[in-house]
């Protein structure tokens, strides 16, 4: 009996558009908002009675997100959508090898038809080049940006044919090969 007369009151205000992750298509509609709903129909009918009954009658269309920008140097880790991004989904992104991820690595399509975050970039980075035999390189981290310079120093007794000073380039690689440290008098 209730839902009956929720379907008459649908049919004379035309369509209601839900708050929710779907757009009404039809036009005019009236936004379910507490309040504009009659008390008296709500009185007779619960709330989730009266929602899942809007919810058939709306005509709608699901809430979309635009393709995400993949980062230049990098890729979607896991992309099972096919191009489909609606709300809810999850997208991953990783970088190629020398190259660090900057930014969200994961976002999310919001109902309001956007990513949660910027999509990530990519960044060139050299990766540690090891130590030298008999020598260590200063100064000493996992990742180095462009333009960062390493020394090499060698044990006591161990040298390096020139004094040389490895750079990290702008492409994510050492300006040249980590030197050896040999026997003083092997040079």
């Amino acid at each position: 009996m209730a839902n009956r007369k929720i379907l008459a009151m649908v049919q004379r205000l035309s369509a209601l558009r839900i708050a929710s992750a779907y757009h009404t298509v039809s036009e005019p509609a009236i936004t379910v908002i507490a309040g504009v709903i009659p008390i008296a129909l709500l009185a007779e009918c619960s709330l989730s009675i009266l929602l899942l009954t809007v919810v058939h009658l709306v005509h709608s269309a699901p809430v979309r997100c635009p393709t995400p920008r993949v980062p230049n140097k990098g890729r979607l880790v896991e992309d099972e959508n096919g191009g489909e991004y609606g709300v809810g989904s999850v997208v991953q992104f990783s970088c190629e090898p020398s190259h660090l991820l900057q930014g969200e690595g994961s976002i999310v399509c919001t109902d309001a038809g956007v990513w949660s975050h910027p999509p990530p970039l990519c960044l060139p980075v050299c990766d540690y080049p090891g130590e030298p035999e008999n020598g260590r390189v200063i100064p000493l981290k996992f990742t180095y940006e462009p333009g960062d310079r390493l020394k090499v120093t060698c044990f006591d007794g161990f040298v390096t044919r020139l004094e040389t000073k490895l750079i990290c380039k702008s492409d994510g690689t050492w300006s040249q090969p980590l030197p050896e440290c040999r026997n003083y008098t092997s040079v």
